[in-house]
């Protein structure tokens, strides 16, 4: 019975939730406002500005009304984390206070940047608009504005009261599952867990994006100035499909054909090795809030950090071969995520494995299980498949609406232009593929414990199996002397009988 003046532990979780709500919501309505700003000035703005009569303020409503939208729900959420008592500012909040503040002031430069368009002439407008995106200081800000905004999310994702830990139990039991069980409890782990999981791609989708666009531009650029060259010779020359090409050219063809083809692959397992170190991460925590655990996004870095470079070379080889496998036949790429993709909570959650032992110990674990694991391993390329083909296919159609198209052009001739354009098409389409991520996360770690409480099963029964056939054979090892020491053999019949029997049970003569 709750005494008087006691707080309810359950209605103290319920206040912590509805809070942690609240305070998500003001981030996520700040960051959305702020990006949506950004991409209206670099993009649909210019192009209102350049093919129709309007004036700068019409130009310009849009954005600064976004920006005073941000810059209130910043504020909103600073008050908010400084003000409840629940949430009083401690050593783990004080990061999310200086990030919001830091967003807040990037959001009052952005609205001082506005206003001296406002202030400008249209002449001014459209030059600024068209030329100032390779700004540095304009690109700077925009860099810190996106990269602040998800480090907010991140930070508000973590917003939980440790006093309340113990109110988190595990719902289900650790033990082999069915098809429609894995199903179910694979639902409702990934309603349980999407925000953080999603979140955490979001951000290493992204940081694979960035990876790529320093590391590779100079080759895409390299790439894309032979196939112009090609193009041109082919337009200069009149050339006919079914003509022979010179030696010169046809080498060329070749060349580019296959530094093409070697480009892709490796961008591919480029971007693919940060989406499995999210993936990582990901199923460490979906795992340990399935045993009962509490987990948050903060937590799960800190416990997996230790094996973080060993989750970085294995998400290295795993693309690779997961990418080239893919683009063989497809077959060969679906045989390596079967018999592989249980790595990765090998070195997340186990932890105790050399590297290349983490690929042989996910081998032992489809013992027994191959085909069940091949199954449910089809079914999760196929629900990626299923979401993925038509949300890249929306990816694209929202991004060529906003010009993406003219920008990534105009990135590899000129890498300086429409930088900050170029980073918000790519962090984007990031959040537009990150849900996949999270599907295939949860049914990773439910097979994974699936997998495990069958072996686990199997080995236990196998011990006692082995146990009784070592407890006979060991009787039948003694000699017959000592088998039958505490026995009295029959004179007339010569059975043995007990000892004390003075009389045999089976011929009745005395002993």
């Amino acid at each position: 019975m709750k005494q008087k003046g006691q707080v309810d532990p359950k209605e103290k979780w319920n206040d912590v939730v509805e809070e942690h709500r609240l305070l998500m919501s003001t981030a996520a309505v700040g960051f959305g406002c702020s990006g949506a700003g950004w991409i209206y000035l670099h993009t649909t703005g210019s192009s209102i500005l350049t093919s129709t009569t309007v004036s700068p303020s019409f130009f310009l409503f849009p954005p600064i009304l976004l920006s005073i939208i941000t810059l209130a729900a910043m504020i909103l959420a600073i008050l908010f984390c400084a003000l409840k008592p629940i949430i009083r500012i401690r050593r783990h909040y004080l990061p999310m206070l200086s990030l919001q503040f830091s967003i807040a002031v990037v959001t009052g430069a952005f609205l001082v940047h506005a206003v001296t368009y406002l202030t400008s002439n249209k002449e001014k407008v459209i030059e600024l608009s068209t030329a100032n995106s390779a700004s540095l200081v304009h690109v700077t800000l925009e860099g810190i504005s996106t990269i602040l905004s998800i480090l907010l999310l991140l930070a508000s994702n973590e917003h939980r009261e440790k006093t309340l830990v113990k109110y988190n139990v595990a719902k289900f039991s650790l033990e082999g599952m069915g098809f429609m069980e894995i199903l179910k409890r694979g639902f409702y782990y990934l309603l349980k867990h999407f925000w953080q999981i999603l979140l955490v791609f979001i951000l290493f989708i992204f940081l694979g994006r960035l990876f790529s666009l320093l590391v590779l531009s100079p080759w895409e650029k390299s790439i894309y100035l032979e196939e112009q060259a090609l193009i041109a010779w082919f337009l200069d020359n009149n050339f006919a499909v079914g003509s022979t090409l010179p030696a010169d050219i046809a080498q060329r063809v070749n060349s580019f054909y296959w530094m093409q083809q070697v480009y892709l692959i490796i961008n591919n397992a480029v971007n693919s090795t940060f989406y499995y170190i999210a993936l990582g991460v990901s199923v460490y925590m979906v795992i340990k809030s399935y045993r009962g655990a509490f987990v948050t996004i903060g937590r799960s870095f800190s416990r997996v950090k230790k094996n973080f470079l060993h989750l970085i070379i294995v998400s290295i080889i795993f693309s690779f071969l997961y990418n080239l496998g893919i683009r063989a036949l497809i077959i060969p790429g679906i045989i390596v995520y079967v018999i592989c993709i249980m790595v990765f909570p090998n070195v997340t959650v186990i932890g105790k494995y050399k590297i290349l032992e983490n690929f042989g110990r996910s081998k032992d674990l489809l013992k027994k299980n191959i085909m069940r694991t091949g199954i449910f391993s089809v079914v999760i390329i196929l629900l990626k498949l299923l979401v993925q083909t038509p949300v890249g296919s929306l990816s694209d159609r929202i991004l060529e609406g906003f010009g993406s198209t003219a920008v990534l052009e105009d990135w590899v001739t000129n890498p300086l232009a429409n930088a900050g354009s170029y980073v918000i098409f790519e962090f984007l389409d990031s959040v537009i593929r990150a849900p996949i991520g999270t599907i295939e996360t949860v049914f990773v770690a439910i097979m994974f414990i699936d997998l495990r409480a069958r072996t686990r099963d199997r080995i236990e029964l196998l011990s006692a199996s082995s146990s009784k056939s070592a407890r006979n054979d060991a009787r039948k090892q003694r000699p017959m002397d000592q088998r039958i020491k505490k026995a009295t053999r029959c004179r007339s019949c010569g059975i043995f009988v007990p000892p004390g029997t003075w009389r045999c049970p089976n011929c009745k003569e005395a002993i």
